[in-house]
């Protein structure tokens, strides 16, 4: 849960896409795999190997993560796969945010504010998947 949490530290001190980021959302958030194969992150995506290690060149197939940090899109779709049906509450949570953040001065319109929801949809989910951890976990 830790690195969890701490994912959600680095994505909500950035600003803009961090491609490293995704490529950890997707890796964390990939549904659990029947051979046990981890993701090892890099460049934007992660490679899937038995150990979660680097894997030696030319093994494994790369795959690029979504632009959840970049694309409110990739974002909205993260929320829906991983937490179905909170989608509206995960928006909720995200325009909050921005708003403590403005100062309450929401405008969508302005350079920078549409930017920053992506992350911070993709900050509410990664919390709300903590908790939901958490929750089990008791």
């Amino acid at each position: 849960m830790s690195d969890l949490n701490a994912l959600v530290e680095r994505i909500e001190a950035g600003s803009g896409s961090d491609r490293t980021a995704d490529g950890l959302i997707a890796a964390r958030t990939l549904p659990a795999r029947p051979d046990g194969w981890l993701p090892w992150v890099c460049n934007g995506g992660y490679v899937l190997t038995p150990t979660g290690e680097k894997p030696l060149p030319g093994h494994g197939q790369f795959v690029a993560a979504p632009p959840y940090t970049a694309s409110i899109d990739a974002a909205v779709a993260l929320v829906e796969r991983v937490l179905p049906g909170r989608s509206a509450e995960i928006l909720r949570e995200a325009l909050s945010a921005l708003g403590k953040k403005h100062r309450w001065h929401i405008n969508l319109q302005r350079p920078g504010q549409i930017d920053e929801l992506p992350r911070l949809v993709v900050a509410a989910t990664l919390r709300a998947l903590s908790h939901a951890d958490h929750e089990r976990k008791e």
